[in-house]
């Protein structure tokens, strides 16, 4: 979906996704780019701007809805010139004839996903938190392409929080892969908004009430030897808990980049 939407200096505009779209992406996961309409022509973007974003989470139990932060990547978008990969320091928004975003990277913001030498063999390493594992957990991960097979059964590690871990595994086939944690002993049943649910494994049964973290491997998917990063992602948990009256709560934590290791 596609709208413009009028803005003026040091203004502030909401958006109401829901709205927007007249619910004719209800039940979809996605993400929005917003840039200048001077940009949509391919031209640099002519002002700057910044954004905060949440997703409300209801719980039909308690029929209380509580706003999760979402993270907003700021992305250079200047002209987009010759060079096709949104991946460079200038341009990180390429637009096709009719104005629309068809490749986006947040190279500056986000984490970058390959070390570009001329060998393919780098790995990007990052954690997610988890709720305690008597709770559910989210796990999102964009990345500028989709991996596709390459993307599926990536190795991850679990640990809690006396240090103990596990191996499991992953798929993360999409640019934008939303996975759902559930609870160690609970419904694994999953969520309709999400891509896959992946309970993981325990690292001892004493662990499910516990916190603690996923370690994410993701093996390096270009390399065209340019001696520079083209390709980046980010990645993000929601978590859930209870609050002091027992309505549950939600906070987000950012992904921690572990760094790209041969």
């Amino acid at each position: 979906m596609n709208r413009i939407v009028p803005v003026t200096a040091d203004d502030v505009v909401v958006i109401d996704w829901l709205q927007a779209s007249g619910g004719a992406r209800a039940g979809e996961e996605g993400y929005m780019v917003i840039g200048t309409e001077t940009a949509r022509t391919g031209a640099a973007a002519d002002f700057a701007m910044f954004g905060e974003a949440w997703f409300e989470l209801y719980d039909p139990e308690t029929g209380v809805g509580t706003l999760a932060p979402i993270p907003v990547l700021p992305m250079s978008d200047g002209a987009d010139g010759a060079f096709d990969s949104p991946v460079s320091v200038a341009d990180n928004v390429k637009y096709n004839s009719q104005g629309i975003p068809r490749a986006v990277s947040p190279l500056i913001s986000g984490m970058r996903t390959n070390r570009s030498d001329g060998i393919l063999n780098d790995t990007t390493v990052f954690n997610l938190a988890l709720s305690d594992r008597n709770f559910p957990s989210i796990h999102v991960v964009w990345l500028d392409v989709n991996l596709g097979n390459d993307g599926v059964g990536l190795g991850v590690d679990v640990f809690d929080s006396d240090e103990l871990s596990c191996s499991s595994s992953v798929d993360l086939p999409y640019e934008l892969n939303v996975i759902y944690v559930p609870e160690a002993f609970g419904d694994t049943d999953g969520n309709e908004f999400v891509d896959d649910t992946n309970a993981f494994c325990l690292p001892t049964a004493a662990a499910a009430t516990e916190v603690g973290f996923v370690t994410y491997y993701i093996p390096e998917y270009i390399d065209t030897n340019i001696n520079q990063a083209e390709s980046a992602g980010v990645a993000f948990s929601i978590l859930m808990d209870w609050d002091a009256i027992d309505n549950l709560r939600f906070t987000t934590s950012l992904g921690q980049e572990r760094g790209t290791y041969k």
